[in-house]
């Protein structure tokens, strides 16, 4: 199409319509711009969002892990703490019998024939049998029950005595009295000791 005459768009037109396409490309093109960064924005909103969200996530898994680790330790050193302890408790009531073992060693002679005597009652209703008896046990005993039918033998290599008949056995070795007097006593003597 050729346009003459009238129809024919003066240089001044064109470049009026260019400058509104100009005009009309730009404002488009500032549109699109400001949409693009409000959309972009948007999304960096978004992912800020859930990132920090993850975050918040890991950070209490991570700080629970934490806590249950250290639940966890605390449990497994009160235990040890415990066993430490009960272990200590032993050790030190084992040192109070042992001492009261060392201490019954050196007595008298006196204290000791008394000490069997007293231990000797249990045999008092008893008609006869054999009793095997540390060394000072055997001596005070055939000195205690010198006209009783006992068959008094020397054979332990520990102090008090083991009684034998047909029908009864009495173990009354120092060492037996001293472990039925620990389990008797232990439970107090922890008690005031640890208490």
């Amino acid at each position: 199409i050729v346009l003459s005459g009238r129809n024919r768009p003066s240089l001044n037109m064109l470049e009026k319509i260019f400058q509104a396409i100009d005009k009309k490309s730009s404002e488009e093109a500032a549109r699109i711009s400001k949409e693009k960064d409000e959309a972009i924005l948007v999304l960096e909103q978004g992912y800020q969002k859930e990132a920090d969200r993850k975050r918040g996530e890991a950070k209490s898994a991570f700080q629970k892990k934490i806590a249950d680790d250290i639940e966890e330790l605390a449990q497994r050193k009160k235990q040890e703490l415990s066993f430490l302890l009960q272990a200590e408790k032993s050790k030190i009531i084992y040192g109070i019998y042992s001492a009261a073992m060392e201490e019954f060693s050196g007595i008298s002679d006196d204290d000791f024939e008394k000490w069997a005597k007293a231990l000797s009652v249990s045999l008092s209703a008893l008609k006869g049998g054999d009793i095997l008896a540390g060394k000072r046990t055997a001596k005070a005993l055939k000195k205690i029950l010198h006209n009783r039918d006992f068959a008094i033998k020397e054979e332990l290599d520990e102090e008090g005595f083991i009684f034998r008949s047909a029908v009864l056995e009495i173990d009354a070795r120092l060492s037996q009295l001293l472990r039925e007097q620990k389990e008797r006593t232990e439970p107090q003597i922890a008690k005031i000791l640890f208490s």
